[in-house]
């Protein structure tokens, strides 16, 4: 068995004169009061002796999807519906609750609506609508950053997450700044030097706070397959998750475009808008909005493949049961085991994945309508 080097063995290899002459070099010969300070902090190592099978990838925001500590890059076309599903994710995100049919990590959620932040606030509401949302820490920041020129913006930003964190009694977990193009101030979308400290920005700001980082984007003119501008963009992210509108269906379709921790490339999830009446304009007129409700794929493969403890329960029961029940009773059958909340909500997902059939406030599992 060979026996390791010993730490001495290694450094009576390493001429100290000839670090201080590359570093020099690296320095075009000019040392100063903060190049010598920034020589004495320790780089960040893991020995390979230290790396086991316990190692894991970093705790996930949405399952199979976003990490915390990761930079996503969430983009398609105009109309696709980027920002509504983006809302709706972090909605769920702030709550707890699944995202067409992945699990989430609870945590707050701070939204920089750097284009139009009346827009953002109007799809939270039809989703507070929809679902009868009630508190969620969940805030909407209305004004654009910078990650261009220098950290000020990075900073300011940084200061309220951890500001917002404390307010909300826990962290936060997920950061979403839309669009990119909104929150880059003079950057040349094709500079591959430009992009490169755009991305740079947004990693700092992954790492300062823990949080996953996503960025709303636009598709490439010609090829409606990748984000806009310098390969930078797709190569500096660790997350790029195309957004599209399937019209002949009327679809949202979420592809894996990149996953870098994960290994979920090629994923894919749908989603169907629901319009939701919030009330009227200035003329009296319906004011109306958006909400997302999970899909089955245009190939007919069902989204929410794995159901949660009240949903299997749920539908446990009613295939034993093969007849229509009302949903009172069924709420009742479960007393003692389950709160009448996520019964009513299990039910509710499971007809909106065609497991189960609803009709008259009765349901009962969907081969048994046939």
């Amino acid at each position: 068995m060979t026996k390791p080097v010993a730490p001495h063995h290694v450094h009576r290899r390493i001429d100290p004169a000839l670090l201080d002459e590359v570093a020099n070099d690296a320095r075009g010969n000019g040392r100063d009061e903060h190049d010598d300070a920034a020589a004495k902090v320790p780089l960040k190592a893991t020995h390979a002796d230290d790396i086991g099978p316990d190692m894991m990838p970093p705790p996930q925001v949405v399952e199979d999807m976003l990490c915390e500590g990761e930079v996503c890059v969430w983009f398609g076309p105009s109309q696709a519906g980027k920002t509504t599903l983006m809302a709706q994710l972090c909605m769920s995100v702030a709550l707890g609750i699944d995202f067409l049919g992945k699990r989430t990590r609870q945590g707050a959620v701070v939204y920089v609506a750097a284009e139009v932040p009346g827009n953002v606030m109007r799809r939270i509401r039809g989703a507070k609508e929809h679902f009868n949302y009630v508190h969620m820490p969940l805030t909407v920041v209305r004004e654009a950053i910078d990650l261009f020129e220098g950290l000020a913006d990075v900073a300011r930003l940084v200061a309220f997450v951890q500001a917002f964190a404390a307010q909300s009694g826990e962290p936060v977990k997920l950061i979403v700044i839309d669009t990119l193009a909104r929150s880059c101030g003079d950057a040349d979308e094709n500079s591959t030097r430009d992009m490169g400290i755009v991305m740079r920005n947004l990693t700092n700001l992954a790492n300062a706070t823990g949080a996953c980082v996503a960025v709303v984007h636009h598709t490439g003119n010609a090829d409606a397959s990748r984000s806009r501008g310098s390969s930078v963009i797709y190569s500096n992210a660790d997350v790029e998750v195309l957004c599209e509108h399937d019209r002949p269906q009327d679809l949202r379709l979420l592809t894996m475009k990149k996953q870098r921790n994960l290994g979920t490339d090629g994923m894919k999830l749908a989603a169907r808008f629901v319009r939701v009446d919030i009330g009227v304009d200035e003329w009296l007129k319906p004011l109306t909005a958006s909400a997302v409700e999970p899909a089955e794929m245009p190939d007919g493969t069902a989204v929410c493949k794995r159901l949660g403890e009240v949903e299997g329960a749920v539908i446990e029961f009613l295939a034993a049961h093969r007849v229509g029940i009302k949903k009172r009773d069924v709420v009742k059958h479960f007393e003692g085991r389950y709160e009448k909340g996520p019964v009513y909500r299990a039910m509710k997902t499971l007809h909106t994945a065609h497991a189960i059939h609803e009709a008259a406030g009765m349901v009962c599992i969907a081969e048994a309508a046939k």
